[in-house]
Parts: C-alpha cells; sequence; structure tokens
C-alpha cells in the first residue's frame, strides 16, 4: 500500500512540530500520545469559544503541540485529534479530497447515495431541516440552545458525516 504503518506520521506530515517519531499504527489505536483537540481548543479559548475554531486552526492546534501525554506506544488514551490527522494522511497520500476519496472508495461501492449519507459543510449544516444537537452551555436546567457552530467547523475524520437510517 502506500502507506507504512510502522512509518513516523512525521514522514507524511511534515507540519507536525513536534519531533518525537509518531508511528502511523500507534495513531489508529489511540496509542500516539497526541492530545485531544477538543481539550486545546477549551484550553485556549474557554469554554463558550472553543466550538469556534475552524478545521484549519483546529489542525494547526493538532500540528502545533510541543509535547505528547505519553510516549507513542507506551499508553493509550481516546483522542480525535487521531482520527483528524488520520484523515489528513488519507487526502496527502491518495491526492483527493476526504470526502471524495471516502465516497469513492467506500459509499459507492455499498450502493450508498449522498441521498442517505451527508458530509456536514456550510451548506448542509444551515439546513433548516437537518438535526443539530442541543448542548447545555450554563449547565442550568433551561440552558440548552441550539448548537449551530458545531456543524460549521466540522473536521472530518473525527466527525462531519450525517446519515439517515436508510443509508445505514
Amino acid at each position: 500500500g502506500k502507506i507504512d504503518l510502522q512509518k513516523p506520521i512525521q514522514d507524511y506530515l511534515p507540519e507536525f512540530r513536534i519531533k518525537t517519531p509518531i508511528p502511523i499504527h500507534s495513531i489508529l489505536t489511540h496509542s500516539s500520545g497526541l492530545q485531544d483537540y477538543s481539550e486545546m481548543a477549551l484550553l485556549a479559548r474557554g469554554r463558550e469559544e472553543a466550538s469556534s475554531f475552524s478545521s484549519k486552526e483546529t489542525l494547526e492546534l493538532i500540528y502545533q503541540q510541543t509535547t505528547l501525554s505519553f510516549e507513542p506506544t507506551t499508553g493509550e488514551n481516546y483522542s480525535n485529534s487521531n482520527f483528524a490527522i488520520l484523515a489528513k494522511l488519507v487526502e496527502r497520500v491518495s491526492n483527493q479530497k476526504f470526502t471524495d476519496y471516502v465516497r469513492e472508495h467506500f459509499f459507492t461501492h455499498l450502493n450508498i447515495n449522498s441521498d442517505e449519507i451527508q458530509f456536514i459543510n456550510n451548506v448542509t449544516a444551515s439546513n433548516p431541516n437537518n438535526a443539530v444537537g442541543y448542548p447545555n452551555r450554563n449547565k442550568g436546567e433551561s440552558d440548552f440552545i441550539p448548537d449551530t457552530k458545531s456543524d460549521e467547523n466540522v473536521l472530518y475524520g473525527a466527525g462531519g458525516l450525517r446519515a439517515n437510517v436508510f443509508g445505514l
């Protein structure tokens, strides 16, 4: 294949500042030590503004990490950053947008059409017929408000896909 799972991700994505080699297989198994981007966003901007990071800014957060939570392959910790990085790896190796690659190599072969599976972007996020989450921002009984920001800044790989029951 085009990807050697034993090679460090930095061989494919040199944008990483961190010099510790992170084997691709450790990203697949959540043993990479990469910090979760949602936690980094909370630290950078606080609870109210964490979801305002664009996809590009979120990737920069991941790339700019200077320390890992642990040395790769020595621990295990679920991190959405792993999924986002794997999506960027697919784009880099395939020379296709992640959404196009997944559509062509997965959904087409499964006979799933675009009415059943939808990648979220600014257009689909603004569709009033789409369901959205209602996070409790202030932790009060009536503080649930529609979460429209999270769809606008979706980072593929760690989310960004909607399906209806017929598509599954």
